[in-house]
């Protein structure tokens, strides 16, 4: 029996996390480094997915930017890590992964709403 072909798979960014005009899009670890150098950036603020494998161990992630010096902040409610089947009920992968981003040293951790007041607090 034949088996149907079936269309390739299009991926596409949701449209409410485009890139704005103005906005830089970060291609790898060098080039996140020279855009830090060039604007003065010593924070970096970490959202996103895989917070096990991406977030930790890319060139441009979490461990990578400590050892270079800089300061990494994770948003714990802003990131989530892979699952698997026992772990996906509760999100304990996604726990124990901050866990150790907190506990290494490598990322101060927080909220996204305490991110955001103590932002404006900054302000004048």
């Amino acid at each position: 029996m034949a088996r149907a072909r079936t269309a390739p798979l299009r991926r596409q960014i949701d449209p409410r996390v485009l890139p704005e005009p103005g906005d830089f899009v970060v291609v790898s670890g060098a080039h996140l480094q020279r855009l830090c150098a060039h604007r003065g950036l010593l924070h970096l603020c970490y959202a996103g997915f895989a917070a096990n494998i991406c977030v930790p161990h890319k060139d441009c992630g979490v461990r990578a930017f400590a050892a270079r010096g800089y300061h990494c902040i994770l948003l714990r409610d802003c990131t989530t890590a892979v699952e698997s089947h026992d772990t996906v009920h509760d999100l304990s992968g996604t726990r124990q992964a901050i866990r150790e981003l907190e506990l290494d040293g490598k990322a101060a951790t927080t909220t996204a709403d305490a991110f955001i007041r103590a932002c404006g607090a900054g302000r004048t």
